[in-house]
């Protein structure tokens, strides 16, 4: 089941980044980890920054994560990759909407 999502997500994630540069880390994720990409409203939030994934009416599923990358999909869509606990990465694909997720910076500048 991990190899599956792992691969799905990346698979997804490189499908989708025609727009934006993708730089995948070289870092290897632990065995503890899942990596898990999602659809997103298109954001200003940049690969690095600590975020809420939040549904459409402001329920946050995932506080604080950060985002390990973005490729943009179009003007209004954007996929998010994070690198999360297998349970925060199962609650994810469990509440997923067709209309995807918000994210709201928790970035302190």
């Amino acid at each position: 089941m991990r190899s599956l999502l792992v691969v799905a997500a990346f698979s997804l994630f490189l499908a989708c980044g025609k727009d934006r540069e993708i730089g995948l880390s070289n870092q290897p994720i632990s065995a503890q980890m899942r990596a898990v990409s999602i659809r997103v409203q298109h954001t200003s939030v940049n690969i690095g920054d600590r975020v809420d994934v939040m549904l459409p009416d402001s329920t946050v599923v995932l506080g604080n994560v950060e985002v390990s990358n973005l490729a943009r999909v179009d003007s209004h869509v954007d996929i998010a990759l994070f690198i999360v606990p297998p349970e925060d990465a199962e609650r994810l694909v469990a509440v997923s909407k067709p209309s995807g997720f918000r994210l709201r910076s928790t970035s302190i500048n």
